[in-house]
Parts: C-alpha cells; sequence; structure tokens
C-alpha cells in the first residue's frame, strides 16, 4: 500500500488543481459581460450568431482574451484549456472538425485556418518550415473515408526561401496536387509565392512567383481586404509603403478556385512639423487561378466606378462601393471574364452606416452578408448603437435587404476595461 501512497497523492493533488482551475474559469466567466445579436429590419426569420473576441486590460477580470459566440440570447465564452495545446482558431469551421477529427489536429500548429484545407473526401494541412539548413513544406493530409493520415515534408530550394518568416495564407487541392500560397517576409519586403506539391511523389514540382516586394516600398502589412483597409496602414513618415489586401470565400478552409488579392502603394505626405498624412500612389488588383497557377489583373476595364473587390465565390467575384444611403453591387464572372449584374442595397431608413470604415463582405448559402464596426470599446456601446458592430444580410441575386441588425450589450454594463472585436456572422 505503502508504494501506492505517492501515487495517490499526486492524482488527487492533479484532480484538485484542475477544478479549482475549471471553478476559477466559469466565475470568470460568469463576471464578462454579456452581448446579443438583436435584430432591427428586415423579412428574414433565421437566427444570426456572431463570434469573435473579448479583449481585457484587467487580467483580474477575465484575462487578456476569450473567443465568444454571441446569438440573439447570450454570448458564450470559450473555456480556457490548462494545458498547452496550440492556437485555438477563431474560426467555427476548424473548431468544428477539430471536434471530428481529433487526431488529424494533434501536433499541428493552429496559428490560422487559412493553413488547412477540406472537401468531402479529405483533409488537408500544409505549414512553411524557415529552417537555414532544411526549409520544407510540412503537409498531413487525412482519408476521410479510411481515416489514414499521411504525412511528409518535401524541401524547398534555398535561394526561394531567404525570408525571415513565412505564413500560409491559402492552401487548395486540385486532383492530386496541393497549391499553397504563401508570404515570405524578410527584414524590409515581402513576396507572394505559389507552391505545387505532388502528393502522390510527395514532392515539390512548382513554384510561382505571384508578387515581388522591393526595398524602397516594403510591405508593412499583409491583411483581408476591406472597403478601405489601406488608410490603417503605419509607416514613417516621408515614405513610401505597400500594403497587400486579399480577399476570398467566407469558408477559408474550403475549396476555392480563386483568389483575389490587391497591392496597394501608399506615401506619407508631411503636413508641418509634427503631422503627416496617408495618401493612396497606385491600387491594382490581381486574381490567381489556384488549380492552374495563372495570374490576371482585374483592372478599370472589370470594375465598374472605382468598385473594390470584398469577397469571392466559387467563380464570381463581388465588388462594391459606398454611397450615401445605399451600397452598389457588381457581380463579376472570373472564369468568363464577364460581368454578370449590377444591383444597390439601400440601408434600412434611420440607421447609422457612418462606421462603415471596414466593411467585411461573405456569401453564404446565397445570402450576402455585410458587417462593419466590428471593433467597438465598451463603454462607446453604452453611448450610441453609431457604435455598435452592424450586419446587413441581402439576398445575393437582387440585393433585396432580408435582415439588418446590430451586436450590443445586453444590460447597460460599466466595464470600460473591456472591448469587443467580431470576426464574423453567421445564419443559423
Amino acid at each position: 500500500m505503502r508504494k501506492y501512497t505517492g501515487t495517490i497523492v499526486f492524482t488527487a493533488i492533479t484532480v484538485i488543481i484542475i477544478s479549482m482551475f475549471y471553478i476559477g474559469t466559469a466565475k470568470a466567466n460568469q463576471n464578462l459581460p454579456q452581448f446579443v445579436v438583436k435584430k432591427t429590419a428586415g423579412s428574414m426569420d433565421e437566427n444570426v450568431e456572431a463570434y469573435g473576441y473579448l479583449y481585457s486590460s484587467n487580467i483580474q477580470k477575465g484575462g487578456l482574451s476569450r473567443s465568444t459566440l454571441i446569438d440573439d440570447k447570450e454570448s458564450k465564452y470559450q473555456k480556457d484549456s490548462i494545458f498547452n495545446e496550440g492556437f485555438n482558431s477563431d474560426q467555427p469551421e476548424v473548431e468544428e472538425l477539430k471536434k471530428k477529427y481529433g487526431s488529424f489536429f494533434r501536433k499541428k500548429d493552429l496559428y490560422g485556418s487559412n493553413a488547412y484545407y477540406e472537401d468531402n473526401n479529405q483533409l488537408g494541412y500544409a505549414d512553411i518550415v524557415i529552417e537555414e539548413e532544411k526549409p520544407r513544406i510540412k503537409i498531413s493530409i487525412l482519408d476521410k473515408k479510411n481515416g489514414e493520415i499521411t504525412d511528409f515534408e518535401p524541401g524547398i530550394p534555398k535561394k526561394l526561401v531567404s525570408a525571415d518568416f513565412a505564413n500560409v495564407i491559402d492552401v487548395q487541392i486540385f486532383g492530386n496536387e496541393m497549391r499553397v500560397m504563401a508570404s515570405l517576409q524578410h527584414f524590409d519586403k515581402e513576396d507572394i509565392v505559389l507552391f505545387t506539391v505532388d502528393m502522390k511523389a510527395k514532392k515539390l514540382t512548382d513554384v510561382t512567383e505571384l508578387y515581388k516586394g522591393d526595398n524602397e516600398n516594403p510591405i508593412r502589412s499583409t491583411q483581408r481586404m476591406s472597403t478601405n483597409s489601406a488608410s490603417s496602414i503605419v509607416a514613417s513618415r516621408n515614405s513610401r509603403s505597400t500594403q497587400i489586401m486579399y480577399t476570398k470565400s467566407e469558408n477559408p478552409i474550403a475549396s476555392a478556385k480563386h483568389f483575389v488579392f490587391a497591392v496597394v502603394t501608399m506615401e506619407e505626405q508631411e503636413v508641418d512639423e509634427e503631422d503627416f498624412i496617408s495618401k493612396e500612389i497606385s491600387r491594382k488588383y490581381i486574381d490567381i487561378n489556384m488549380e492552374t497557377g495563372v495570374k490576371q489583373e482585374i483592372g478599370s476595364a472589370v470594375l465598374e466606378n472605382k468598385m473594390i473587390p470584398a469577397t469571392v465565390d466559387g467563380n464570381k467575384l463581388y465588388a462594391i462601393k459606398r454611397v450615401k444611403g445605399k451600397i452598389k453591387v457588381q457581380v463579376y464572372d472570373l472564369d468568363q471574364k464577364k460581368n454578370l449584374q449590377n444591383y444597390e442595397i439601400e440601408w434600412p431608413e434611420g440607421l447609422s452606416n457612418e462606421r462603415f470604415d471596414s466593411l467585411q463582405v461573405s456569401i453564404q448559402d446565397g445570402k450576402l452578408i455585410m458587417a462593419s464596426a466590428l471593433s467597438a470599446e465598451i463603454v462607446d456601446m453604452n453611448r450610441s448603437l453609431k457604435g455598435l458592430p452592424q450586419v446587413l444580410i441581402a439576398d445575393e441575386k437582387d440585393g433585396k435587404l432580408r435582415w439588418h441588425g446590430v451586436v450590443m450589450p445586453k444590460d447597460i454594463i460599466d466595464f470600460q476595461e473591456y472591448s469587443l472585436s467580431i470576426d464574423g456572422f453567421k445564419v443559423k
């Protein structure tokens, strides 16, 4: 009996520690502010959920951040894990896959859902490892039918990866070939590259340079495209810088043939000794056919009246332009290279669209979903509807308004140290 005493004591202590952790987490969640998604206009009956993060500057009141799912009744906060299991993705699609195929996600660097791919037959993952001696692509494929997982690491020529850091932007599979689009980030520039891997031969077969940065106009950031993302660029005074913005389908792990990104060059112009302004010098949009690797520039001949590409659904590119009281939408066929339709979406009367400073657009089951003001301080949310994250849902065929709503505090609350950031909306 004596020889088991140490094991029993250790087990008991472990259980107590874990229990105390989850009790503490539950209490912390109870003290977190509650939000709801409130419908303000439209005839659609479906429920709309918002997902994102709650940030806090006070660690004693809930920690630095908690992921949350918000519906019309409450906010549900994700429980923290006592063990380090990697970064928890904020994409619901990946969280659902983790529940179904837990073994596949073990030992994966879950830094972003863009590193994953899924179709009816398989689940894929790719990550680029920048090591001086052995640069390579870590690839993992799950066969859904038999549950077999195949892992391999094709090497990358050293001359192609002299970067300091690599970030996977998109992963697609066509037949036996995997396409991995990546951002290769250097100290003063960034390149966009498309790798092609033969999954049967388990080797790299092609590398296509999609965009090559330059030292004179360094790229400052890579981000999802919105209606005026370029204005958020940060650069030093009297300098030029280039920003990459990209757009694709709402579900980052689903099969997608087209990927569109924008290259925007900004220049900082001095106003006086203390102030300077950022001015856009040039902007171009590039469509990448992920199946063929062919790229084409989308110019003024395609985009009407300075429309801005907002999202891609299959072969359709949706471009938008904000005007007072409405949003203009253009739908363009990237395969047939022709315009399909144009329509306008009327903004609900009496509701402000002043905070459409970063309009996020997606297509879900025939619905055009547009969200704005996705980051809000709670102190501002208590004051006015203008500061609330908003979502507008319209029919993607004709632009008819079907639903409008806001994310708002469930009760008047005083949590000045918190801010809410919405990553997207789902129609249930």
